[in-house]
């Protein structure tokens, strides 16, 4: 038998539990997010002052190049005045405790040279070399190939020496030499000057950002430029002197610390945190770490605390609830008794309940019923039989209503079957119109990579790439306003369109003037026009030729990593007048180049905030990803553009083509993919790829494929030429839909399972 509870024990054990429920869970969420916030807090200020202390280096620096700047005038001042050019760069030498020689040796050099006076040596030729330690060289001393003199002769601005130790005074020194050139440009000489880098030591050495921090600064290989410990900073190339040695707390950890300008992160299964910075116009870096266990302290003081306040909270509850069960359960109690008076017929029961509030009026309202009731009992009876007579009524409408509405859901439901229909069709449509990398022809000189995301279940973006001839290629990217299927039509007719005039022979301009005349007589006055951009690459030269209708200009990236902006003036969108020229451009490929055709979908992505993806981020993508594989490459775009989005809805589609040109044709291969019909063609193909020439026989197989793509022999052997080209994954699906529109033929079926299986 189940035990019954009293409701204020009721009470009370549920408002301690929702009190202790809500005091820890808040407790939880303070710690979750306070927690890690302290951390980053505390790290982050590390990495600031951090950033301070290299700052601080930096202005060092900056007043060292000023000094060599002066030095500068002064020598232009005083080139044919070795000797006052002495006294300046002895005064200057003992204004700078931290620079150890001011020397100047001109470009003029005979190695028949003679001291004149301590620190002043001239050559037979006219020329000098000072020195203000009053130092002469001997006679093998050649200044003009020292290193400090070489770079700087090749530079215009002040260059920087490694850090390297000096024979005599065993000091850590680094030398700063400029160029000092006449009013024309004349080369004159190379002022230099060294310092002594020891006052470093001693102003990284103290900064103790945490108990157990150290700081360093370290030159490009990790090295210690200064450190707590002399010897080590004495010993430049010595494994025992490297941050990121085996065995030290940074071990292995160059590349993550000397990899970036700045940097500061924390590890809390080595017990270590660490920030870094990068002096400017220097190849060193300071470097701080320390104890995770130092900045996670306040931490822990805050736990102790937290869990202080949540058991007084939860005390106060338990008494608050004890109060209030206590409160509630009265007046229940008095309602109970009034509930079992009235079951029992005594309609003439009062409860007493004197309390101002909810329960006092609940009370009153109790009272209320029961004197009513009584009077309404009477009435009860006869009202019966007048509900019984509408509820009969009231089945015939409910039963009527219901015929109507299954009527019209029934109709509703082959409505919504037809449209899924037309919409199923219009995607696969729209999926032939835009082909996917493997439809794409392919050569040893082209790869290529696309995708194609709608807004909707269908779109008005369009890419495209059709071989004209044994040389040229067309590439084609388009973006029709509006969304869905009457964008999708206009689409496909612009397809059609280009393939028309492109198979002519005719250039960009021409081909768009023409397209846009077509176009403009089937939806001229309609409220959809496009924009496009047409190119025609010739891989025998490398040259390109294209055209801009009103579209985003095209990427030309350069092997050199250098990005082109592929546009010209005064390109109209396509439909919206009859007749229009275009202009054209003109420029060349190389080896190694690709290009990037993409619609305003990309660059005109949100995110929450509103902001636009824009071409910053697009160039940013595209430099950091020049070594990608074209279909990783746009996959990896697309990726880049939903990452910035974050969730937001898109607002159009998004369209990407990559072509990549991987070398010149000759005109051999280029006569053989174009000469004969397609039949004499395919038989020519077969030859070249019996014979091993498998890349002249994946061109005419690719030309042959533009004119029949559904034709299972000219797949089935363009999979076998692009499997011998070592493109194991593109031959494998050709041969899958070679399989797919011929499954009777054997033959086809054992190609594929041989390529599958790495033996064709």
């Amino acid at each position: 038998m189940a035990v019954r509870v009293p409701i204020g024990t009721r009470i009370f054990l549920t408002l301690v539990i929702l009190f202790a429920v809500i005091t820890v869970g808040i407790g939880i969420l303070v710690s979750f997010t306070l927690v890690g916030t302290v951390e980053r807090a505390v790290v982050g200020n590390i990495g600031r002052d951090t950033s301070l202390l290299a700052k601080d280096f930096e202005t060092w620096l900056a007043e060292k190049y000023q000094i060599l700047e002066t030095l500068k005038h002064s020598v232009l001042q005083n080139r044919n005045d070795p000797e006052a050019l002495l006294d300046i760069l002895i005064a200057k030498t003992r204004e700078e405790p931290d620079i150890a020689w001011i020397y100047y040796g001109t470009e003029t050099f005979d190695p028949r040279f003679t001291p004149v006076k301590d620190g002043v040596t001239r050559t037979a030729n006219g020329g000098f070399y000072v020195d203000a330690d009053e130092w002469n060289p001997d006679p093998d001393f050649i200044w003009p190939s020292r290193p400090w003199f070489v770079r700087a002769r090749d530079e215009n601005q002040a260059v920087m020496s490694d850090p390297y130790i000096d024979a005599n005074t065993k000091e850590i020194v680094v030398s700063l030499s400029r160029s000092v050139r006449d009013e024309g440009g004349r080369l004159l000489g190379v002022i230099a000057l060294d310092m002594y880098i020891s006052r470093l030591t001693e102003v990284v050495s103290v900064q103790k950002y945490t108990p157990s921090s150290k700081t360093y600064l370290i030159d490009a290989k990790g090295s210690f430029i200064t450190h707590e410990d002399k010897s080590l900073v004495l010993k430049l190339d010595d494994p025992a002197g490297n941050l990121f040695s085996p065995g030290t707390p940074l071990a292995a950890m160059n590349e993550a610390i000397l990899g970036t300008p700045e940097t500061w992160s924390r590890n809390r299964s080595k017990n270590l945190y660490w920030a870094a910075r990068r002096i400017p116009r220097t190849s060193w870096t300071v470097v701080t770490y320390g104890k995770y266990s130092d900045i996670a302290r306040p931490v822990v003081e805050f736990y102790g605390t937290l869990l202080g306040i949540m058991g007084a909270a939860i005390l106060m509850a338990v008494l608050f609830a004890l109060a209030e069960a206590r409160a509630i359960s009265a007046p229940i109690e008095q309602l109970k008794r009034g509930a079992l008076e009235m079951a029992k017929g005594n309609l003439s029961w009062n409860v007493q309940i004197k309390s101002r509030d909810e329960f006092g009026e609940l009370g009153d309202f109790f009272n209320q019923v029961s004197a009513s009731l009584k009077e309404n009992i009477s009435r009860i009876e006869g009202q019966r039989q007048e509900i019984e007579d509408y509820s009969k009524n009231l089945e015939k409408m409910v039963e009527e209503r219901t015929r109507q509405l299954d009527h019209a859901n029934k109709e509703l439901t082959a409505r919504n079957v037809q449209m899924e229909k037309e919409m199923q069709m219009a995607e696969v449509v729209q999926r032939k119109t835009i082909p996917q990398t493997v439809d794409l022809p392919a050569a040893p000189e082209l790869r290529f990579g696309a995708r194609y995301v709608a807004m909707q279940a269908v779109g008005g973006d369009l890419y495209d790439v059709l071989p004209i001839d044994g040389r040229r290629y067309a590439l084609l990217i388009a973006d029709v306003s509006g969304h869905g299927m009457a964008a999708a039509l206009v689409a496909a007719m612009a397809k059609v369109a280009f393939r028309t005039q492109a198979g002519i022979g005719l250039g960009p301009a021409e081909v768009c003037r023409a397209v846009n005349q077509e176009i403009h007589e089937i939806i001229g006055g309609e409220t959809y026009y496009l924009s496009a951009f047409y190119l025609v690459l010739d891989v025998v030269d490398g040259t390109l030729t294209y055209s801009n209708a009103g579209h985003p200009p095209v990427l030309l990236v350069r092997k050199d990593r250098t990005i082109e902006k592929l546009d010209v003036a005064g390109g109209q969108l396509l439909g919206i007048s009859g007749d229009f020229a275009f202009e054209e451009g003109r420029t060349r490929m190389a080896p190694g180049d690709f290009l990037l055709m993409f619609t305003d979908g990309i660059v005109e992505a949100r995110d929450p905030d509103g902001d636009f993806y824009e071409y910053g981020r697009l160039m940013e993508y595209v430099r950091g990803n020049r070594d990608a594989k074209p279909e990783e490459f746009i996959q990896g775009l697309l990726d880049d553009v939903d990452a910035f989005s974050r969730g937001a809805a898109r607002s159009d589609d998004r369209a990407a083509l990559y072509a990549q040109f991987n070398g010149y044709r000759s005109e051999a291969t280029a006569a053989i993919a174009q000469t004969g019909d397609w039949a004499a063609r395919f038989d020519r193909a077969g030859r070249l790829l019996k014979s091993g020439d498998a890349r002249s026989a994946s061109i005419v197989l690719e030309e042959i494929r533009a004119q029949r793509p559904e034709d299972p022999r000219v797949l089935n052997m363009l999979g076998l030429a692009s499997f011998r080209l070592g493109d194991r994954e593109r031959a494998e699906r050709l041969l899958e839909t070679a399989v797919l529109l011929a499954p009777e033929s054997p033959t086809y079926r054992k190609n594929l399972e041989m390529v599958r299986s790495g033996k064709a």
